[in-house]
């Protein structure tokens, strides 16, 4: 089979050409980046936000019952621990990243985006100009990932103190209070 990169005027009688799409086009990228994210965050936070959410109903109760202090900053504290490794990993990328350029610093840069900031990657392509290989993305773009160990512990923190307070928005929206905010008067004796 020979493959030519644009169709020659004159064709031969018994010789076609069809055209080889070897991109996929550009709206299915932008919605599969979307459908990714939109999904890797949502799972990301379910499983995350429900042991945070575990914890923090626990840690209500033993106040509550138990006469055990209050502890408001725990969420951050668990969101610090929960930052630690892939700020490590961040860490070596960011050496990696001077270091010369060699298969193992591709390999960890491939692992790194795939595995470690899976749920973001397609926010971590458009930074990085979807760069396949560490030494070809921008120093700045690869400095900038921090944000994502940051937004760890900022969610973390922020999913706790929301189940510390029993705050939950969606039943204050569904649900109807148990008080009787009858104000009506009525006449008579009734």
């Amino acid at each position: 089979v020979e493959t030519v990169s644009t169709v020659p005027e004159s064709i031969k009688e018994n010789q076609g050409y069809y055209e080889n799409r070897t991109s996929i086009p550009r709206a299915a990228t932008v919605t599969l980046g979307v459908i990714q994210v939109i999904c890797g965050v949502g799972i990301y936070f379910c499983t995350t936000g429900t042991v945070l959410a575990k914890e923090a109903a626990k840690d209500r109760n033993n106040t509550d019952f138990n006469g055990a202090p209050s502890d408001k900053l725990r969420g951050l504290k668990i969101g610090a621990l929960a930052a630690v490794p892939s700020f490590a990993v961040y860490i070596c990328v960011m050496i990696m990243r001077f270091l010369p350029t060699s298969k193992v610093s591709d390999w960890f840069f491939w692992i790194y985006r795939w595995i470690v900031l899976c749920p973001v990657k397609p926010i971590v392509d458009l930074m990085t100009g979807n760069a396949s290989k560490l030494s070809a993305s921008p120093v700045w773009a690869v400095s900038a990932l921090i944000i994502f160990s940051l937004l760890i512990i900022a969610f973390s923190y922020t999913m706790y103190i929301i189940c510390y307070n029993e705050d939950s928005f969606l039943a204050k929206v569904l649900y109807k209070s148990a008080k009787k905010t009858d104000n009506s008067r009525r006449l008579g004796r009734r």
